[in-house]
């Protein structure tokens, strides 16, 4: 995953790089939407529906995703705070709205911030260092 900005890909000459894991984050995104749509039962999300996304993509891409949706709809209230403070530790300061074009999650906010909620209390058993990482121990 390419966590740098596009201007920094272009001055390191790692624009491929860039390119592949901006194609990734949108797919990425593109799955989390599905997962939603397929496992949102009108009430309640369904476990696998963040489950089965980790597992395509990874914690880290997944946060990622979610945390460039959150920082650039930072107009949309229905995110909570909590999710607002947690999109900022997840990403760098340095990189601007315009940085996540084309790879944001389009599903419904309130629904994406119950997403949101069960991906930090999620901790698959290969990878305990997240809470840490996270600041959620």
């Amino acid at each position: 995953m390419y966590v740098k900005s596009r201007e920094a890909a272009r001055t390191s000459d790692e624009m491929a790089l860039w390119r592949e894991s901006r194609k990734q984050n949108a797919e990425c995104a593109a799955a989390i939407k599905d997962a939603i749509g397929r496992h949102f039962d009108g009430m309640y999300l369904g476990e696998e529906c963040l489950s089965e996304v980790v597992s395509a993509f990874s914690y880290e891409r997944t946060a990622w995703v979610l945390a460039a949706t959150v920082a650039y709809k930072d107009y949309d209230g229905r995110f909570s705070r909590s999710s607002r403070e947690w999109a900022k530790t997840i990403l760098p300061p340095e990189l601007s709205r315009e940085e996540f074009e084309g790879y944001i999650c389009q599903a419904h906010p309130a629904l994406l911030e119950g997403y949101i909620r069960m991906l930090r209390e999620y901790v698959p058993a290969q990878e305990p260092e997240i809470k840490e990482m996270e600041g959620l121990s």
